[in-house]
This record gives structure tokens, C-alpha cells and sequence, in this order.
């Protein structure tokens, strides 16, 4: 046998084994009276690129769940408890099951009572399921002692003999949750919580467990460096939205659990430690750090720096390799592809896409985009929109308010070296698209000062994966037209406050503006084209144009002190009828987030900005997060999904 044969041989073998599934199992206790009997049947193997949309395959090991249903399918002993050294079966026994891989299929449609609209009512198998199998035992379990579980009738994957040992820091229990991602030596309140939902168990019941003692231990030495009392926070009845969606969130709960909780906030060592609950077990591991939010904030801007379109994403930016997606002049086989259409979002039905707008799209071409390249993917889909514009305003005032936190270099990206903070070149990208697209559509005479793009979509000519339904990526994407949208009030207001908020920065800080462009001038010609055509009541988008209008005019100030802006900024804001009694939120809030700061605000107006600033901090902030029980901030409005 040749190499070559003998490594195809092995490869086939392998696969083999792989196509068997992969199921998993997995034993600990929520409690020292529950053992947890974690089973995933499998995985499902998503088709790659070059292979039909729905030609997924699910890998598994279905379980029997009426047999692992059953009390006395389980027998339970131990050889160092006396209380188990007689056979015992559980005193109750719940489970909670739930779809956790998926491929794509729609083999039938049907109309689906828990949505209450038609779907995909697949007869072959499209997911697999993990189950949690709770078992409740007669008398609790004591630490070191090891507890084996013989099943009849049924099987976990190939198990059916089972062992625990039960041990207080080496069990991970579900029920104990903490801040995986770090917590800061500058937080004021730190909490650990306890508290699970069994599935038709309904909520792991705490309240023997109240008063027992919690440990901060340190990772490395098992030392205990901190202790308290387990004490009871919130029931779960307790109210965390103002969405009452009782299929999404039952009693308008986001837990369904009872909440128990674990107060250090006075313990502020930095370093690696795990929480312990006596009677329960131990949390996972977290820390305690000055930079408790730096990993988070570079995973965020890496995530945000994939989602560029128009450029290769390579090393030594990243692992994962693309090429370069929707640009005119580089991808292959899109040039012609990118249309410019004088169409605006606000003609058309539907902001996202509608087979009835195809016309009035198309109807508004006026030619191809020849140099525009360089906006953010959306969603997995490739696609643009207005509020894409978030992108930049968010990264500019993050730094501008903490600018020590952020440096050149700091996030491996391409414009890293050039002697300006990363962020500040993230913030840029989506600015100097649009200018390239004001620019080209400008020169041609299609549009007459103002900013396109609101929209930028290839839907209503196809779709993402082409007549032959094949995974494909972004960069294959040339099989149909994009059509970018026309010049709008909103859409320049936004271009010309993110161009002014970046120019007021650099200058600030004392940054060379990258290509020499006068981003100043250039947000004073966008604001002056918006001015011309702005219609204060205009109802085309989520958010009024007064709002854009405030953010634009409250940038223009700071970057030139002219009293001009400063009336624009003050009769938007009237326009807009906010009262110091209303909450501000995303695009709302902008305008008034870059006044309160303005030199040149009217005194007046700029105390109105920061109360209202304050008061929404107070709601959002203080007061939900002091109503939940993990007190999570936000927006009680917004429904679960968001």
C-alpha cells in the first residue's frame, strides 16, 4: 500500500468513526441532595462552502426519555455512605430537554401554534437535543464520598453504570453563577448567585441552603479568602419587563427561578478564584482584575473589524482568512455588480426588502459604483444599513470619555502603526465609506451634496446563496445586483455629526488627519445639504430626523465653536418635545451626550443635557438593576430577543 493510499485510508477510517456521533455525558449535583445527569445526543455536521444549503447531516444518540423518566429506573448505592449502602431509587425525578445543534432543512410547512405564523415542520431529523436529568435523592450526599448509579430499561449514549463523588470545591454546579468574564477591583458591588430551573421541576428550591456559608477560594492555593452568608434575593415571581410575553418570559421572569445571592463586594484582591457554596458546590473560575473588561472590549472590536466588507481579512490580523467581499475594483467578478439607485428607504414599503418594491428599486438606477467599496457586513448577510452609523458614533464616545484606555496598535488591524489609537481607526471606517460614496455619486450627478447609502442590499435579485443553493461566501457573491440607496436628510445628519465627532477628536488630541480630508469641511457642507431639506415630522425612519439633527449640530459646535450650530442643536432638540421626565436611548441620545460636553453650550441647555442624561442613567442603570435579581441594566421595554 502507498503512503498516499494508506493516509486516504486512515482518513476514511476516521471520518467513519466521526459520522458514529458524538454524544456526551456528563455527572455532578446541583445540590448535595440532586445529582445533575447531563447527556448531549450528538452534533450536526453544517454543509462548507461548495455544498447544497440542505445537505446538512445530524450525528446522534437519541435518549429514551420515558425510560430516563422514570424514578425507578435508577438504583443508587454507595459503598462509603451508610445511608446508600441499600440500594435507593430517587425520591423525585424532573428533566429539562432542550435543541442545542441545527442544520437547515424545511422538507414541509404547517402553521405553528407557539409562533402563531407558518414554518418549517421538518418529519426527518433537523437538530439534536442535550437533556438534563435531575435526580433527587432521599437523604443528601456527604463530601468524598463516591455514589454509583446502575440504569435499567434504557441507556445514557453506551452507560448504563454511572459514578459520582461527591466533593464541595470540585463540583461545578449549575445552580452557582458568577461573572465568567472578570470582575473589576473598581466595581462597587460584586455578587455571586445561586439559582436553577428544572424544567418540569420548575425552580431548584433554596431555601434549606439560606445562611450556609459561601467561600471566595483562591485558585491556585485553595485558599479561603473571603466568606459570607448565602442570603435570599429575589422570587421568581419577582417582575424584570415591562414585556409581558408569557411564552418568552412566564410572569414577566427572566429565571423562572428562585434567586439566592452572594455579597463580596468589599473583597477586591486581584486574582483567580471560584466561589464555593457550602451544600452545593462551586462556580467556575473568574478573576478579579484593573482590567476586568479589556478581553470583552477586543473581542467586541474583532468581531466588528470581521464584519468589514471591501477589504481581505488576513494575518496577521486574524485566523480566520476571507478575502475581499463587494469591493468593484478587487472582488472578482463584481464589477458592474453595485448599482447606485436614486430610490430612497423612505419610497419604498419595507425597509428591509419586499418583492413589491423590486420595481421602484430597480425604476431608480442610475449606473454602476465604480470606486465606493468598504461598509459593514450585517448579520451573516452582507448588507447595509443607517444604523450601521451606531458603529462609529459608539467608538468615539467611548473614547473620548476614557481616551488613557486605548492605543495605537492595541487591536491588530490594518490602519495599526499609524500613531492613532485603533478605536479611533475602527470608528473611521465606516465614516470614509461613506465619503467615497458621497463623493462618486456626487461627481456623476446623481446625487447633489447629500449622503446615499442608507440601504445597500442584493435581496430582491437573489440571495445569499445563488439559483444552485450552495454555501458560498461573501466574496463568491457575484452572481446578482446590489442597489445602493439615494441620498436622505437622516442619513447625511448621521455622516455629518460621526465626521465632525472625529475631526473634534483628532483635534483634540493631536492627530493627523489620515489622507489629509477635512473632515470638518466636510460635515459642514452634509449639514448644510441636510438643513436645506429637513422636514422635522418626517415619519420614513424608527428615530425622527430632530434627533440626527441634534447629533450633527451638537459635533459641528464642538469641532468650531460657531454659534450657528449651537441654535440648530437647541431647535432640534426642541423639535424633538423630549422633557427632562423622558428617558434617551441609541440614536436619541447621541446629540445630547456631545452637548452636555460642548464649551460653547448654552449654559442652560447644556444643564438640561446632563440632567437628562443623569435621569436616564438613574433608570436604566440603578433603578432596573436594582429590580432584577441579577441585576441586569437595561432597557425594560425591550422584549427578551433583544
Amino acid at each position: 500500500m502507498t503512503m498516499i493510499r494508506l493516509i486516504c485510508f486512515v482518513i476514511l477510517i476516521l471520518n467513519a468513526l466521526l459520522l458514529q456521533g458524538q454524544e456526551s455525558l456528563n455527572i455532578s449535583a446541583l445540590t448535595d441532595q440532586i445529582i445533575l445527569i447531563h447527556y448531549d445526543e450528538g452534533y450536526v455536521v453544517p454543509p462548507v462552502n461548495g455544498e447544497p444549503y440542505l445537505s446538512g447531516q445530524v450525528l446522534k444518540k437519541t435518549l429514551n426519555t420515558s425510560e430516563s423518566s422514570i424514578s425507578s429506573n435508577y438504583s443508587i448505592t454507595s459503598s462509603n455512605d451508610a445511608n446508600f449502602v441499600s440500594a435507593k431509587t430517587p425520591s423525585q425525578l424532573y428533566r429539562k430537554t432542550m435543541a442545542n445543534d441545527f442544520i437547515a432543512l424545511c422538507d414541509g410547512w404547517s402553521f405553528l401554534d407557539y409562533y402563531g405564523v407558518n414554518g418549517c415542520d421538518n418529519s426527518v431529523e433537523d437538530h439534536v437535543k442535550e437533556h438534563r436529568i435531575y435526580l433527587v435523592l432521599p437523604t443528601p450526599m456527604k463530601p468524598g464520598n463516591t455514589y454509583d448509579i446502575q440504569l435499567e430499561n434504557f441507556t445514557y449514549g453506551d452507560n448504563n453504570n454511572l459514578s459520582y463523588t461527591y466533593t464541595i470545591n470540585n463540583n461545578f454546579s449549575e445552580a452557582i453563577h458568577v461573572n465568567n468574564i472578570a470582575y473589576s477591583t473598581s466595581a462597587q458591588e460584586k455578587y455571586g448567585y445561586v439559582y436553577h430551573w428544572m424544567g418540569d421541576g420548575g425552580s431548584l428550591d433554596l431555601s434549606a441552603y439560606a445562611g450556609n456559608t459561601f467561600n471566595i477560594i483562591e485558585e491556585a492555593t485553595g485558599a479561603s479568602m473571603y466568606s459570607g452568608t448565602l442570603a435570599f434575593r429575589k422570587a421568581r415571581t419577582n417582575i424584570e419587563t415591562n414585556q409581558n410575553i408569557p411564552k418568552e418570559t412566564p410572569g414577566q421572569n427572566f429565571l423562572a427561578a428562585d434567586v439566592y445571592e452572594c455579597d463580596f463586594s468589599d473583597f477586591n484582591t486581584p486574582g483567580t478564584y471560584y466561589l464555593s457554596v457550602d451544600g452545593i458546590g462551586r462556580s467556575f473560575s473568574f478573576d478579579i482584575s484593573c482590567n476586568a473588561l479589556r478581553l470583552p472590549f477586543e473581542a467586541c472590536m474583532k468581531g466588528i473589524f470581521k464584519n468589514r466588507s471591501g477589504i481581505a481579512i488576513d494575518n496577521p490580523h486574524t485566523e480566520a482568512l476571507r478575502p475581499a467581499p463587494h469591493n468593484v475594483m478587487t472582488t472578482p467578478g463584481f464589477s458592474g455588480k453595485l448599482k447606485f439607485s436614486s430610490t430612497t428607504w423612505c419610497e419604498v414599503s419595507d425597509a428591509d426588502a419586499s418583492k413589491a418594491d423590486s420595481a421602484l428599486w430597480t425604476d431608480g438606477i442610475q449606473g454602476d459604483i465604480e470606486t465606493a467599496w468598504g461598509w459593514y457586513q450585517d448579520a451573516g448577510d452582507w448588507d447595509a444599513y443607517l444604523k450601521h452609523m451606531k458603529v462609529p458614533a459608539q467608538l468615539l464616545f467611548t473614547y473620548e470619555h476614557f481616551p488613557e484606555n486605548f492605543v495605537d496598535s492595541q487591536l491588530s488591524i490594518p490602519e495599526s502603526g499609524n500613531g492613532i489609537p485603533d478605536i479611533i481607526d475602527e470608528a473611521r471606517w465606516l465614516i470614509r465609506f461613506y465619503k467615497r460614496l458621497k463623493d462618486e455619486t456626487e461627481g456623476k450627478g446623481w446625487t447633489t451634496g447629500g449622503v446615499p447609502g442608507s440601504r445597500i442590499m442584493g435581496d430582491l435579485w437573489g440571495d445569499d446563496l445563488g439559483e444552485e443553493e450552495l454555501i458560498k461566501g461573501s466574496w463568491q457573491d457575484n452572481d446578482r445586483i446590489w442597489v445602493v440607496s439615494g441620498e436622505e436628510v437622516i442619513m447625511t445628519y448621521f455622516y455629518a455629526a460621526t465626521a465632525a465627532h472625529y475631526a473634534y477628536l483628532l483635534d483634540r488630541d493631536g492627530y493627523t488627519y489620515p489622507e489629509n480630508i477635512d473632515w470638518v469641511k466636510e460635515a459642514q457642507q452634509a449639514f448644510s445639504w441636510a438643513e436645506n431639506n429637513y422636514n422635522p415630522i418626517d415619519t420614513c425612519h424608527e428615530i425622527a430626523p430632530p434627533y440626527f439633527r441634534s447629533y450633527a449640530a451638537a459635533s459641528l459646535l464642538r469641532a468650531t465653536g460657531s454659534s450657528i450650530y449651537n441654535t440648530a442643536y437647541i431647535d432640534a432638540i426642541n423639535d424633538t418635545g423630549i422633557t427632562i421626565n423622558d428617558g434617551i436611548g441609541e440614536e436619541e441620545a447621541y446629540g445630547v451626550y456631545a452637548y452636555a460636553f460642548a464649551d460653547d453650550a448654552t449654559a442652560s441647555d447644556k444643564l438640561f443635557a446632563r440632567n437628562l442624561i443623569r435621569s436616564t442613567a438613574d433608570f436604566i442603570l440603578l433603578d432596573i438593576s436594582g429590580d432584577r435579581a441579577c441585576r441586569w441594566a437595561g432597557n425594560p421595554w425591550l422584549p427578551m430577543l433583544i
